[in-house]
């Protein structure tokens, strides 16, 4: 599954999981959703498989309730989750394109 499988269908996924995905994290890059451990770890099978922890739904959700069309295109969103989980903020560009409005 892809990144953008998971934000077309944002509204039908519960906020406990979280999205796993192989590094370098990318457009192109597997993913996977995932719940937590009973103790809220990163379970080992997921890892094994080269999964990493991306981002809770929750939080991808958050992230993305000021993104959508017309401010930002579908794939601009994808943008902002991909920096997001590596930066824990928006990027600079995206930042600007909002104060524009």
């Amino acid at each position: 599954m892809l990144l953008a499988i998971v934000v077309s269908g944002l509204d039908h996924i519960h906020d406990t999981l979280c999205i796993g995905m192989v590094k370098p994290w990318g457009t192109g890059a597997p993913c996977c959703l995932v719940k937590l451990t009973d103790d809220h770890r990163w379970p080992k099978e997921v890892q094994r498989h080269g999964f990493e922890y991306f981002l809770e739904i929750g939080t991808t959700k958050e992230v993305l309730e000021n993104c959508g069309p017309p401010t930002f295109s579908f794939e601009e969103q994808v943008e902002i989750l991909l920096y997001y989980a590596e930066n824990d903020a928006w990027p600079e560009w995206a930042n600007l394109k909002l104060a524009n409005i």
